[in-house]
């Protein structure tokens, strides 16, 4: 779950409420069509479908890692082709709950404390990440508005804080930046690609 909210900047909410038939594969199997509301159709215009692309060779691939996951359901329990695609488990079998976004969280932290690397991550904070990531990638910010749900661009970038990520503030204590310093670098302005393509 975590591999999807980072490429797809959906809220923790959105994610519990895929259900697994409402999950297609790309006709030549190069990623995967979702719809979190149950009942809408494509041919409506619905907002709430999104696509999700292979990452062919990549080890943080969001569609390979869904796949292993359906794969660990079925080894646990054969009758998980229906419901909610991420289920409880109780500790006996998979149940068709929907998880909340804080059992997500504990979950999240959980596995984070085992491979000692947790320092007060959420489930949203994994979603300011891709579109951290989107944005300094080069990425417009309107388009990654638009994915995230974001109306206006002083929430975006509430939930950026590019400045922030950019370690400028704690690295530079003795240099005064003017607001339009911040706001260049908050919205990453005449930054280029260090190793452009040839």
């Amino acid at each position: 779950m975590v591999l999807l909210q980072f490429h797809t900047l959906k809220r923790p909410s959105e994610l519990a409420s895929i259900r697994m038939e409402s999950i297609i594969s790309f006709p030549d199997k190069s990623g995967m069509l979702f719809n979190f509301l149950w009942g809408k159709t494509l041919r409506a215009g619905d907002c709430h479908v999104f696509g999700v692309r292979r990452l062919v060779g990549s080890p943080v691939c969001p569609i390979q890692a869904l796949e292993r996951y359906v794969h660990f359901l079925q080894y646990l329990d054969n009758n998980c082709d229906a419901g909610f695609i991420f289920k409880r488990y109780n500790g006996i079998h998979v149940t068709n709950v929907r998880l909340s976004t804080a059992q997500m969280t504990s979950d999240l932290r959980f596995w984070l404390h085992r491979s000692n690397v947790f320092s007060d991550q959420t489930m949203f904070g994994v979603r300011a990440a891709g579109a951290i990531t989107l944005m300094i990638e080069g990425r417009d910010l309107q388009r990654v508005m638009g994915r995230a749900y974001w109306r206006t661009e002083r929430i975006a970038h509430h939930y950026l804080k590019i400045y922030e990520v950019l370690g400028l503030s704690s690295q530079t204590d003795n240099v005064i930046f003017s607001v339009q310093d911040y706001d260049e670098l908050n919205s990453l302005r005449n930054f280029v690609s260090a190793f452009p393509k040839r």
